[in-house]
């Protein structure tokens, strides 16, 4: 494990140390989690804490988006976009060279678009598909905290040779199936949706994080794939979301 890994894993390590006493955890006791609680509480402490996000209005993040299509063809888009996960809001909007647009989305099927005719890479459709996935995953296990997703069973697995525990969800807009996250830093590590098992029709999320300068990790890339038909985490990419200059405000 290089450097910046090591480094992650003991600054989380604090943090969970800090925020997830008697009081810290108490505060998940509101939820109705069942034996998911420990792992979800867990997650978001890992993430800076349930109080301190619950101090975050919006997150505001430069951002480049690439989707991708069935013949693997690349559409990027360099956008800034205004995630508000409470809310269940996320604003996009991005510059070309003919004129600026903007797009907000408040859920499937609540999307808005100013500036449709100077798109000159992503269409207005793949707007409407990628931004309300990219403001579920930007949440993480903070969906399951009085969203409409529900966790079922909690058990551990092995995906490509590393032991996670999965959380199976039911509910909620996003048609998530499982949660999986590292048992020794606690950070959600993919997110299937759709259906959870290979050869199915569906997806997984893959993220990396990243520390933001108020001490709150945030992800630095998701990455949206098919599932595979063999494996849990197939090849076939679908979307690639970058998150850099991020800003919880």
């Amino acid at each position: 494990m290089n450097g910046w890994r090591w480094g992650l894993v003991l600054w989380i390590g604090g943090v969970m140390l800090a925020g997830c006493g008697e009081t810290g955890m108490r505060a998940y006791d509101r939820y109705q989690l069942g034996p998911a609680r420990d792992t979800l509480a867990a997650g978001v402490e890992a993430l800076g804490g349930l109080s301190a996000w619950r101090k975050v209005d919006v997150v505001r993040a430069e951002t480049i988006v690439t989707v991708y299509s069935a013949d693997d063809r690349q559409y990027v888009s360099r956008q800034t976009q205004w995630i508000d996960s409470d809310s269940g809001r996320i604003e996009a909007a991005g510059d070309t060279a003919i004129g600026r647009w903007r797009a907000v989305c408040t859920g499937p099927n609540k999307f808005s678009l100013s500036g449709a005719n100077v798109l000159d890479q992503l269409t207005p459709e793949q707007l409407r598909q990628i931004l309300p996935i990219i403001l579920h995953r930007a949440a993480g296990p903070r969906n399951l905290l009085g969203k409409g997703e529900k966790p079922d069973e909690v058990s551990s697995v092995l995906v490509d040779g590393r032991e996670l525990t999965r959380v199976a969800v039911h509910g909620g807009e996003a048609h998530a199936a499982a949660y999986y996250f590292d048992p020794t830093s606690g950070l959600l590590q993919m997110v299937t949706a759709g259906a959870d098992r290979p050869g199915k029709e569906g997806t997984v999320t893959l993220y990396t994080y990243q520390i933001l300068p108020d001490g709150l990790v945030f992800p630095k890339t998701i990455q949206v794939r098919r599932l595979g038909r063999y494996v849990l985490i197939g090849s076939p990419r679908m979307l690639d979301v970058e998150f850099s200059d991020v800003r919880a405000k």
